[in-house]
């Protein structure tokens, strides 16, 4: 049976994923506009289309695309639904040479209409190649830098306001735990809205995807 999103219902969703076989995940919010009878076919579907075909290829052999999880998560919480990519679609990196330490990570910055800390958020994108890299920068003549440009201004073309919006529109956004509370349910006034991401060139370290310690 379909899992559908309200009117104004936050939405998390968590992209999953091996890296050195040990998986990982990145956390993200969107807001629905109008009522989706189908947050497996509209909101993932959508989001799979900017990540699988435009980011994965340019990852290292060591990371492998699982699956994307979503749950209605304001102002009540719902089922989970899964995501996995189709038959023959290809969910591994296929950057030549090797890639960074599972710890080191490509980052976004996110900024959103409101100002201060709880107004900003990250994504650690894990699978950096090394040859994409000089020192502890991303090459931006390197194709993971034009990758990462690539998928940011597709989500943000997709999911964005919309005048009328139809079944199945979203915003993406931030969640403040500070303002929504620690876990879910979040209160509504802890989301808000992307206007712009930027990846920063130099890497960052995630050390929770250190081999042996998790996500």
């Amino acid at each position: 049976m379909p899992v559908e999103a309200q009117p104004g219902d936050i939405v998390q969703v968590l992209h999953q994923y091996d890296l050195e076989g040990q998986k990982c995940e990145n956390v993200w919010y969107f807001r629905a506009q109008a009522l989706d009878p189908d947050i497996l076919a509209n909101l993932l579907a959508a989001i799979a289309t900017c990540l699988i075909p435009i980011l994965v290829p340019k990852l290292s052999t060591s990371y492998t695309f699982e699956r994307l999880r979503a749950k209605v998560v304001s102002p009540a919480v719902g089922p989970e639904v899964d995501y996995y990519a189709g038959v023959g679609v290809a969910t591994a990196g296929v950057a030549a040479g090797d890639g960074l330490p599972s710890h080191d990570s490509a980052i976004v910055s996110l900024y959103t209409e409101r100002g201060g800390r709880s107004g900003r958020g990250r994504i650690y994108i894990g699978g950096v190649p090394e040859g994409d890299t000089i020192k502890s920068y991303i090459n931006t003549e390197a194709p993971l830098w034009g990758a990462i440009l690539a998928f940011l201004v597709c989500m943000l073309a997709t999911f964005k306001p919309h005048d009328v919006p139809a079944a199945g529109d979203y915003d993406w956004g931030v969640m403040s735990r500070k303002l929504g509370g620690l876990k879910p349910p979040f209160l509504p006034a802890g989301y808000a809205m992307i206007t712009r991401a930027e990846p920063r060139r130099e890497l960052a370290t995630t050390r929770s995807r250190k081999i042996g310690h998790g996500r």
